[in-house]
């Protein structure tokens, strides 16, 4: 099976059972990712290859290479922090932590342990989760239950994210709260359509996106995606469809998609 960065881990190492040989070999035994894999514990569905190269403190490139697949383009760079600091806050409030870095080096999954800690934060509450990588997808499952997070890189391999309880953002923020949408959701703005495509399971994002063309009701539309998805843009062009302009807004990339011009 083609290799990408959006390919989950557990289903590469299903179909290929000497890659977990091979990355440990490159890595090195000591590297938290090679320990992950001889547990044999890998969370199915929940971790990319992108989120492995950053539990393994390499860049996605480079755990392509390892694994036998042409490099892909890295993940889209985390948003800088607010001006208004959750952090600060959250320190200053004696905040509960959660690290879930040594859950992950022991092959366990820590999805149940930070819902529970989620759970648990008050109205204006904050929690601080500290991670090897920026944990996306989980981000968008909190904010659906009214948490809102700021992350930043702490180190190689240390990213920490405060999530802070919906009520209100901290005080005197001006920070603007998107509108959720759902997994595969479409809507229309004014003669667009936009397609929300964060948070489906590869290759649920491209087979939303080419499901929405193929009904031929639009003809303009706006991809929100998490990851530059190089294998749609292929599928576009044998439909005489186009990206025409990609931005990135924060962890979201956007992409503008039109019928190829005569």
């Amino acid at each position: 099976m083609p290799l990408t960065a959006d390919t989950s881990l557990a289903q590469a190492l299903r179909a290929d059972p000497g890659l977990a040989d091979r990355l440990a070999e490159g890595l090195g035994p000591d590297n938290a990712l090679s320990r992950l894999l001889e547990s044999g514990n890998v969370p199915a569905g929940r971790i990319h290859l992108a989120d492995a190269a950053a539990i393994a403190g390499v860049p996605v490139e480079r755990l392509l290479e390892l694994a036998g697949a042409a490099p892909a383009a890295p993940p889209a760079p985390a948003p800088a922090p607010a001006a208004n600091d959750w952090f600060a806050q959250a320190e200053r409030t004696g905040a509960a932590t959660v690290d879930v870095r040594p859950m992950l080096a022991e092959g366990r999954d820590p999805f149940a342990a930070v819902l529970q800690a989620a759970d648990a934060v008050p109205p204006g509450g904050y929690l601080i989760l500290e991670a090897p990588f920026d944990p996306a997808p989980l981000r968008r499952v909190l904010a659906g239950k009214g948490l809102m997070s700021q992350g930043r890189p702490a180190g190689p391999g240390h990213w920490r994210i405060c999530f802070h309880r919906d009520g209100g953002p901290p005080d005197d923020s001006d920070i603007g709260l998107p509108t959720l949408r759902k997994p595969g959701e479409a809507w229309r703005e004014g003669d667009v359509m936009h397609i929300e495509v964060r948070g489906l399971v590869p290759p649920g994002p491209m087979t939303a996106v080419l499901r929405l063309i193929e009904a031929g009701e639009a003809q303009e539309i706006v991809v929100h995606h998490d990851r530059d998805p190089m294998l749609l843009y292929p599928e576009l062009e044998e439909r005489a469809w186009e990206c025409v302009r990609k931005t990135t807004h924060g962890d979201e990339i956007r992409l503008l998609l039109r019928p190829i011009a005569d």
